[in-house]
This record gives structure tokens, sequence and C-alpha cells, in this order.
């Protein structure tokens, strides 16, 4: 998520050396990247190191939370965003954070998450707008928001948001891969694999988008075409249940009842 604070928070307790605050900043960077290439738990490592110079960096909390956050280490990264309030409570980057824990929490097959569905949407749609409210420039807030809005259905106001965080950063491919899987719901299929195609041209490692394709393929009954784009997809993300329920379909639709059972039962054990 877009921050404009400073890298050395002017919340810190302690005095911070300029020296200190110049290799803060370089190993802040460095982070960003790690996070920017998928390298989540070596982002990680490399904010906690921070934090051990500065406890209260919060650039350093922030890009913690989202690094454990992206692995589904949920309350982990809730308590990073957690202490992040409590240093500046208008942060939008917690709040953010503190959204994307929600929506990664909806993935899980408990029994409680899945009956408190409709209210730890409307908890994330909230976190979304307090981030908004803070700063209205956040990208991230404007595309969580719209997977807020796919999750509840309201795909007009998802198309929206998801265009929102796009005018604010056009290399958002997630954005233009969130906004493909929407249009293929309102059946705007020519509009949708623009978009796919979008995200994929930003990062060719797009799971999404190419998951997306294979969607489009499969309902175009190009049916080796689907195949291809959900292997490439499962290269990137082999835990994803949807892509494995899809790949499933497909093989049914060929005729290999063999690979679409243990598709299936590999989407069952995810």
């Amino acid at each position: 998520a877009n921050s404009a604070s400073d890298p050395a928070s002017e919340a810190d307790a302690q005095p911070v050396s300029a020296e200190l605050k110049g290799s803060i900043r370089k190993d802040l960077n460095a982070a960003a990247d790690l996070m920017m290439d998928g390298k989540y738990s070596e982002a990680a490592d490399l904010y906690r190191s921070i934090l051990n110079k500065n406890s209260k960096e919060t650039n350093a909390l922030a890009g913690l939370g989202m690094a454990l956050g992206r692995q589904f280490k949920l309350d982990a990264a809730d308590e990073q965003f957690e202490l992040l309030l409590t240093i500046d409570p208008n942060n939008p980057v917690a709040h953010c954070g503190k959204a994307m824990v929600l929506l990664n929490r909806l993935q899980s097959s408990n029994n409680t998450v899945i009956k408190s569905r409709t209210a730890i949407l409307k908890e994330a749609g909230k976190e979304c707008n307090l981030a908004l409210d803070a700063d209205p420039r956040v990208v991230e807030a404007h595309y969580l928001l719209g997977r807020v809005y796919k999750e509840e259905g309201r795909n007009d106001r998802a198309c929206q948001a998801f265009m929102g965080a796009i005018k604010l950063d056009p290399h958002y491919s997630n954005a233009y891969a969130q906004l493909g899987l929407v249009q293929v719901l309102l059946n705007k299929q020519s509009e949708a694999s623009e978009n796919f195609k979008k995200a994929i041209s930003i990062n060719s490692g797009n799971s999404t988008a190419h998951f997306g394709m294979a969607q489009i393929a499969f309902k175009q009954n190009r049916l080796e075409a689907a195949v291809a784009e959900l292997n490439i997809s499962l290269y990137q993300n082999p835990n994803s249940a949807p892509v494995h329920q899809l790949l499933g379909k497909v093989y049914e639709a060929q005729g290999n009842t063999v690979a679409a059972i243990k598709e299936f039962k590999e989407a069952i054990r995810i």
C-alpha cells in the first residue's frame, strides 16, 4: 500500500541518528523490493531487523504486517497493524492491512468464519473507508474495497473501486485482474479479456489473470487453452482451490474423468 509518511517515523520515542535513519531507509527500500517480487518471508525478516533497530518504525510495522498477511499468518499480521494503530490511529496502511486480514479470513473453511461472513465483509469495508478517509490516494484501499464489493455481489461498485485503483496506479496488475474477474461475472468477456491481458503484460506471473483467461476459454469451449492457462496459474499459486476446481471441470468436459477427480480432490483438500 502506498504511504506518504517518511521512512524515519516522527512517532519514534527514541532519538535516531542520521546514520541509522539512512540505514533504515535503505533496508525499507530493499524490503519493498522483496515484497514486489513476492518474497514475503524474506521481506518479513528484513522488516523485523529494522524493528530491532527502532521498534516504533511505522513503515516497518506496516510492511511486516503486510508480509505476514500475504503469507496468511493472519493473527500475527493483525497484531502488527494493531501496534501501528496505537502509534498512529489514522494510519491508512494499517487500516488497509486490517481489511486485507479480514478478507483473507474469508477463505477459511471454519464454520464460525462462514457464519460471520456478512459481518466480516462489513468490517473490512469499514477499514477500507477509514483508510480512504485518512488518505484517498492509498491505492490498496480502493483495491480492497473492490474485493469487498465483489464478495458482496455488488459488481458494479466493485468495478468502480478497481478502476479507481487503476486510475491512481496504471501499473497495478492485481487491480486489472480483479476487474476482469468481475467483468466475467457481468458477462463482459471482451472487456475482461483485455484487462487480463493488461495484468499479464505488467506481471506475467499474475496467477489470478491466468485463471481469468482460463475462465473465458472454458466458456468459449477452448478447452486446451483453458488447461494451458490453468497450469500457468498453478505454477504461480499451486494451492489455489478455485484453480484446481476449474481444472477439474475442464478435464471433465474433455472426458478425462480420472484427471478431473484428482483435481476436485485437491480442491477439497485445500
